[in-house]
């Protein structure tokens, strides 16, 4: 009798066992996908930084005078065909090796390595702040399957600076 009471106390605690293997299985996997989706939103940030750094130094290789007689905002198109906008006249470069840029809010949003932009265009105003200093301002709106982000960034540029 003994034996068979044995038996049923195994079992027990091999279900327990397992209960307890089952509970730490699913806790690490949460784990996981909470890493995995971390690292996708940084590399869309990445992204988002890296396109409007492009815009800037867009800007920044072109004469001070020309940039500073196109004050305003200008939508710098990401995909596509060339603009007229004096500044920006072609669509950004992509690192299309790597990433797939698509024309939001509408697609395959959330998808890995995709960055889709929203309304296909970076916004970029540029105001005079003094007599010899412009602003740059820029404002890249990307979607993903967590709604829709904003990077915003700013730089000065200067009459007599680098690219005076």
């Amino acid at each position: 009798m003994a034996s068979r009471q044995e038996s049923g106390n195994l079992l027990i605690e091999v279900l327990v066992a397992m209960l307890v293997a089952s509970l730490f299985a699913t806790a690490v996997l949460t784990l996981y996908i909470q890493t995995f989706a971390i690292g996708d939103a940084s590399q869309q940030q990445i992204m988002a930084a890296a396109t409007a750094q492009e815009c800037i130094d867009s800007l920044r290789a072109l004469p001070y005078s020309t940039v500073a007689a196109n004050l305003g905002t200008h939508y710098v198109v990401v995909n596509g065909q060339a603009s007229n906008d004096p500044l920006f006249p072609r669509p950004l470069a992509k690192d299309t090796g790597n990433f797939h840029y698509g024309h939001g809010p509408h697609g395959n949003a959330g998808a890995t390595n995709n960055f889709f932009v929203v309304n296909n265009q970076v916004t970029v105003t540029i105001t005079q702040q003094s007599s010899n200093t412009l602003l740059i301002s820029v404002s890249v709106a990307w979607i993903d399957n967590q709604g829709t982000h904003q990077y915003n960034t700013s730089s000065i540029l200067v009459e007599n600076g680098l690219n005076s």
